[in-house]
């Protein structure tokens, strides 16, 4: 699975509520991270084409800063974005218990400035779904 393909699925309107729209904006994001994950030199999400940056954007804002999960992955986006100020004000809000096993690394990399993805301690990232299949797109 792509990056273009999950962003096409979203063009034609293949999510129907909010929450497959995020699931496949979050999967559109995390593919397009792959290349990254290996040997590609970083390339931070603020310097990459508009669509993927548009992708980026409104996924922010299908996140709940009352939702765990939503909150980190609302920093994260900043801070790929190059964002850092932005990703700290949301780093720096009172925490959820489900933040705390990666929270420094990410606000020590927002303090200095780096975008790049972080190896984080097991269990702080996000849980991975299949969820693209309900929208019609076949899981990764």
């Amino acid at each position: 699975m792509s990056e273009a393909l999950f962003l096409d699925a979203l063009r034609e309107g293949l999510a129907t509520t909010s929450d497959e729209e995020r699931e496949l904006r979050q999967w559109a994001w995390w593919q397009g991270n792959k290349a990254y994950r290996r040997d590609a030199p970083w390339v931070p999400l603020s310097q990459r084409t508009p669509q993927v940056r548009d992708n980026a954007e409104a996924l922010m804002t299908l996140c709940a800063l009352d939702d765990a999960e939503h909150r980190w992955m609302h920093a994260e986006l900043l801070r790929e974005l190059e964002r850092f100020e932005e990703a700290l004000t949301i780093l720096n809000l009172p925490p959820f218990p489900a933040l705390e096993p990666g929270l420094e690394s990410l606000r020590d990399a927002a303090r200095r400035a780096d975008s790049r993805l972080l190896p984080l301690p097991a269990g702080s990232a996000p849980a991975v779904t299949t969820a693209p299949a309900r929208c019609g797109v076949p899981g990764p």
